[in-house]
């Protein structure tokens, strides 16, 4: 009797050279992992249950805005929130961002970069505390609606006019006509008799 075959059809996903933006959020923390010794290795870091230093976190939040790790390969952030499965090529020479992508996936926590710090609380009902100043301003009311208007197909013509007084442009039509004239003497490099 024959036997039922499923075929699993796994999404196919595309390889591509980082760009321009992804090449220099890694190579900002590879740079970084040169001289800090966390940073040098985020496994190892995530290993010791420590994490990495101040600087190497937000560095490391740059590369997390570009590159995720799933299934110990690297893919784009980008592609993903556009419903793509999107591999991307690390150089070589960036070991410390292969490492940090790899810690990431196995739970090295990373703060958020908008994320404030807790409040002060004092327990002590002899200590005023106050509240901190925000510090983003407050958002004002406006209620004035600007629309803008689309810009039209065809190009504008723009009028030149002189306004450095009418010698200005004949000295450039001149100038354009004006061929340059060698006063160098050229002379045959073969010896005729």
């Amino acid at each position: 009797m024959p036997a039922l075959v499923n075929n699993i059809h796994e999404s196919v996903a595309l390889v591509r050279e980082p760009h321009d933006d992804e090449l220099y959020v890694m190579d900002a923390f590879e740079r970084h992992a040169g001289h800090c010794e966390t940073c040098a290795d985020p496994l190892q870091t995530l290993g010791k249950g420590r994490s990495l230093c101040a600087r190497g976190q937000q560095y490391a939040i740059d590369v997390a805005g570009y590159l995720y790790s799933k299934n110990s390969r690297a893919h784009s952030v980008i592609a993903r929130e556009q419903g793509q499965l999107m591999l991307v090529k690390i150089p070589r020479d960036c070991i410390a961002v292969r490492c940090l992508l790899l810690a990431i996936e196995r739970g090295l926590r990373l703060p958020q970069k908008n994320q404030r710090l807790a409040p002060v609380i004092s327990h002590d009902r002899l200590y005023v505390v106050t509240s901190r100043p925000s510090t983003s301003p407050e958002p004002e009311q406006y209620h004035q609606v600007i629309e803008r208007e689309p810009r039209s197909l065809k190009r504008r013509r723009t009028v030149y006019t002189g306004t450095r007084g009418s010698l200005y442009n004949s000295d450039a039509v001149e100038r354009v006509e004006r061929t340059y004239v060698s006063t160098r003497v050229y002379r045959p490099t073969e010896y005729h008799r």
